[in-house]
């Protein structure tokens, strides 16, 4: 890869703000061609061969922005994006490999993935038009973990703001190989979220802090006007979720416990109203992007093929046109942004919906 992931997010910082002003008032067509054009334009400045896409699912972002409106504010907790360990790690069966990323030294210093880098840019323009519809203020925290924290400064970054660091939201880590206890991590090396399960696996008093720091949060308000922002990690969410059904009086109204995708939230507005979405804004649908092919320049290209002679000493430059077209056709046709480079796919393994205590937001069938 010829970018960093930093230099990519900040691309992708600097092509959000560019495009700014014409995100509040497009209708949602339109703002969805906006975020796959300007999606294909980093791939192809930084010459990402091809990534894989979650979509924009459109009636949960209009359902979140009616909820934000209605509740007048509120806290919309978010996991992180995906983490990328590198080859060596992302080579391990899939126990082994969580481990290893939950260990300190993946578990806080590894970025985002570049797939998540290009899915976060979607997430960018949705949480601007989300601001610039409501006015609302937005606020900006996240955990010390590098997959939480450049989503958040990102996001921070575009809205002009500063992004506040808080222990509170940071991902626990799992003790080396040879202190890790045996038979505790589920199949897929996932630490259930019960106390004395974590307080064997991370260290006694980690599970009680992390559940009084939710519980706070689940039954304070936020000032009217506002949104925090909080990006963190699955512990804190299960702990969150549980605080906020603890808190509703109605059985049928409880949000589901799951484990969220990347990107995904749980919302709780002012008025007491909780909402949960596996996958954020994405949907089960994805497309993927490739990079275009460059056009030809009438002059260098063309001579590299053979159809212009550079011209020798003294000489007038020969110039034989008869291969000309056949050339033209055998050039690769630039492609365009929502034809030839997008291909639409489902992907069931990316599952998720909204569930929303006022609004039926179910899962979708594929």
């Amino acid at each position: 890869m010829m970018f960093t992931i930093e230099e990519i997010i900040t691309k992708i910082t600097d092509k959000v703000r560019q495009n700014a002003a014409n995100v509040k008032d497009l209708a949602m067509p339109d703002f969805i061609a906006l975020v796959v054009q300007c999606q294909q334009e980093i791939v192809d400045e930084c010459k990402l061969r091809s990534v894989e896409l979650r979509c924009l699912d459109s009636d949960i972002l209009k359902t979140f922005v009616s909820q934000v409106q209605t509740s007048v504010g509120g806290r919309i907790m978010l996991r992180h994006g995906e983490q990328d360990p590198g080859a060596e790690v992302n080579s391990l069966p899939k126990k082994g490999k969580k481990i290893k990323m939950m260990q300190a030294e993946h578990n806080v210093g590894d970025t985002l993935t570049p797939e998540s880098v290009l899915e976060l840019m979607l997430l960018l323009f949705a949480m601007l038009k989300l601001h610039l519809e409501t006015e609302y203020k937005i606020k900006v925290s996240t955990s010390a973990n590098m997959r939480a924290k450049q989503p958040a400064m990102a996001l921070a970054s575009i809205l002009g703001i500063e992004c506040l660091v808080n222990d509170e939201l940071t991902c626990v880590n799992y003790p080396e190989d040879d202190a890790l206890p045996a038979g505790i991590l589920d199949a897929e090396g996932n630490l259930p979220w019960e106390q004395e399960k974590v307080d064997a696996v991370v260290g006694v008093g980690i599970f009680s802090k992390i559940e009084a720091a939710m519980s706070a949060r689940a039954t304070s308000l936020i000032p009217d006007g506002t949104i925090e922002c909080e990006f963190t990690h699955t512990q804190q969410l299960d702990a969150y979720r549980q605080k906020l059904n603890a808190c509703g009086k109605e059985e049928d109204l409880k949000l589901p416990a799951m484990r969220l995708g990347h990107l995904g939230f749980i919302f709780r507005g002012n008025d007491g109203v909780v909402s949960q979405c596996a996958n954020g804004f994405y949907d089960k649908r994805t497309l993927t992007l490739r990079c275009a092919p460059r056009a030809p320049s009438v002059v260098t290209d063309l001579i590299a093929v053979g159809v212009f002679s550079p011209a020798r000493d003294g000489e007038d430059p020969v110039t034989d046109l008869s291969p000309l077209s056949e050339t033209l056709c055998r050039t690769p046709k630039p492609p365009s942004v929502l034809g030839d480079v997008v291909a639409v796919s489902v992907s069931p393994a990316r599952d998720g919906g909204m569930t929303d205590s006022a609004t039926d937001m179910a899962p979708r069938s594929p």
